[in-house]
């Protein structure tokens, strides 16, 4: 047998623990939506960063020069970090197989060349003219 007074002080202690149980849960439930809140807070701001990222890549792709057609630089009008405007000239081109080169032989070793020759001239670490 338990007597009134244990009985009272368990039934105290069962209420009291309904409550608490009850204020965690809502408790719980606040910061669910909070947490909510903030992941979806997150989640725009991704989702401009993103946008940002991709406006910054077409940018990007705007910089790029492409040359209209197939060539050879003859002479580069700019230099690293300079500005330019729509439609300025950049660059000299000429088509590859257009060019023509005019070679100085030594005497000595033009007996060794034949008029319709073919040859390959390296230009990598020279300066032509014109």
């Amino acid at each position: 047998m338990v007597s009134k007074l244990a009985f009272q002080r368990s039934r105290f202690s069962v209420e009291q623990a309904g409550q608490t149980l009850q204020l965690e849960r809502e408790l719980l439930q606040r910061q669910r939506a909070a947490m909510q809140a903030q992941l979806e807070a997150k989640r725009a701001a991704l989702a401009r960063l993103h946008k940002a990222w991709q406006r910054d890549l077409e940018l990007v792709e705007a910089l790029q020069v492409r040359a209209p057609a197939d060539g050879v630089v003859q002479e580069l009008t700019l230099q690293a970090g300079q500005s330019v405007v729509a439609g300025a000239l950049l660059a000299k081109l000429a088509r590859a197989d257009a060019l023509y080169a005019e070679i100085q032989v030594q005497e000595a070793q033009a007996r060794d060349i034949a008029v319709g020759q073919s040859a390959q001239i390296d230009l990598r670490f020279a300066r032509p003219q014109g």
